[in-house]
């Protein structure tokens, strides 16, 4: 608040959240002189302004708003942490773990303050106590949903990424929580109509939900991918849905056709058609892990800021391991 004719003391003294902004070097300030004489000392600038008020200079203003800002950062630090959310993917070869620890390091850029754990599928018994071994899914895809179970029992919220993804940006739209699922969206085709999710960047808060999840996964006659029951479930009208990719954001492999436009703003941001970019998924299903170290679509600089998120030389040293431009 501009302070002018009263003071901190007449009138700010006992609320909350206010930040007096008090003029420097004006000898009317508090007011004595409107009261008695009906008149107002002007500024210099124009003789527009009131005195008090042209002495409260650009930079108090600044100022504060840092100020008030940092205090800001702090405490919804402290709320995070108070929330509790957790991050992983999961790795089962010499070539997903170097995939999934590109992913841990970009997220790290980004939210250094949420622990991101990477899961090996041969420690399956090591983490649950037992093995299960469901109809027909990859261990990958059965085990996802109990890694998201068992996280939820010290986490309030767990955040998914495939390994074969790098994150681009501050994922905002996840750390709300106002969701019990969160997805994004799949690219659209014959195999995936308008709407669909890919669980491949997901984030849950419900456990209810990963308990059916985990139960349609090991169902006698169960599927083989966990994609068709996350759907199923998050469409189904019992959990509340949040899709993240908004207008103007890509969270997910819907930015895909337009890779070769990908350019980076002046403050870093990945954006393409309009849109902020916060996740790149190379994605393409179970056995293609071996062509998903990089794009071609990638411009230079691209590839060069994608070595400074992941510490790697991966998007600009690696040859005849990149996946296709896609059509």
């Amino acid at each position: 608040i501009f302070m002018s004719a009263g003071s901190e003391e007449n009138l700010t003294k006992y609320w909350k959240n206010v930040m007096p902004l008090i003029p420097e070097n004006c000898e009317c300030y508090p007011c004595h002189k409107l009261i008695y004489s009906n008149s107002c000392p002007k500024g210099t600038v124009a003789g527009v302004a009131t005195k008090c008020m042209e002495h409260i200079k650009p930079e108090l203003v600044l100022n504060a708003m840092e100020e008030y800002y940092q205090r800001w950062k702090v405490k919804r630090a402290k709320q995070k942490n108070e929330k509790r959310i957790a991050a992983f993917t999961i790795a089962d070869s010499e070539l997903t773990h170097r995939l999934a620890r590109r992913v841990r390091t970009s997220f790290g850029k980004f939210h250094s303050d949420i622990p991101f754990y990477i899961y090996d599928c041969n420690d399956e018994k090591k983490i649950f106590g037992k093995v299960r071994n469901s109809a027909c899914a990859c261990k990958a895809f059965e085990i996802r949903p109990r890694l998201c179970e068992i996280l939820l029992e010290d986490f309030d919220c767990v955040i998914y990424f495939d390994a074969d993804t790098v994150v681009t940006g501050k994922l905002d739209e996840l750390l709300e929580q106002d969701y019990d699922v969160a997805g994004s969206l799949n690219l659209e085709s014959d195999d995936f109509p308008p709407g669909y999710l890919n669980a491949g960047v997901s984030a849950i808060t419900s456990r209810e939900f990963c308990t059916e999840w985990t139960d349609l996964m090991y169902k006698h006659n169960g599927g083989p991918s966990n994609q068709v029951y996350f759907n199923e479930l998050a469409k189904s009208g019992r959990y509340r849905l949040k899709i993240v990719d908004a207008a103007d954001v890509y969270y997910n492999e819907t930015s895909r056709p337009y890779w070769k436009e990908i350019r980076l703003d002046e403050n870093g941001n990945f954006v393409c058609n309009n849109r902020r970019i916060k996740v790149l998924h190379w994605a393409g299903g179970i056995g293609r892990m071996e062509e998903k170290l990089s794009s071609k679509d990638f411009s230079p600089d691209v590839r060069n800021a994608l070595n400074v998120l992941t510490h790697t030389k991966d998007f600009t040293e690696i040859e005849g391991q990149e996946v296709s431009a896609w059509k």
